[in-house]
């Protein structure tokens, strides 16, 4: 996976990036899946780039995944740093997403071996499972909790 800084990317790299993860979909699409957006989570760990913000950051993470035609794209808010990841679907081997009564956990699961972890406020679950739910993310999905 590459970070990608957003203030260091030009329009037609923005749009190349897209492009690898399948390109957007159209707003009739958007409507028939519900949405593309997921609720806001915030970075545990699992990326080394990430890590590193973490530790120097005196703010947490903020991430938002918005699902592509092949693939997520993941917008990071560190204080007022942007940055992307465009992650292909065919990197993820499973998805899981656990609710306690603290918080609920999201994990991306890659081949490689290597895990994103997220979290967010358990009221935040019914929007992830909505998310997960009716497109191509919920045929990795592997474990749920309630």
């Amino acid at each position: 996976m590459i970070i990608y800084d957003a203030v260091r990317i030009r329009p037609f790299e923005l749009r190349q990036l897209e492009a690898s993860v399948g390109g957007k979909f159209s707003i009739a699409e958007r409507l028939r899946l519900g949405g593309i957006g997921s609720p806001m989570v915030y970075y545990l760990n699992g990326l080394s780039e990430l890590d590193e913000l973490q530790t120097v950051s005196n703010d947490e993470i903020r991430v938002n995944l918005e699902l592509f035609k092949a693939g997520i794209f993941l917008r990071v808010a560190e204080r007022t740093n942007p940055y992307f990841i465009p992650i292909p679907i065919g990197d993820i081997v499973a998805v899981t997403l656990f609710k306690s009564k603290e918080q609920t956990r999201l994990n991306l699961l890659f081949a490689e071996g290597e895990q994103l972890k997220f979290w967010s406020h358990p009221a935040e679950f019914d929007g992830w499972d909505r998310f997960l739910r009716g497109n191509f993310l919920e045929a990795k999905r592997t474990f749920l909790e309630g």
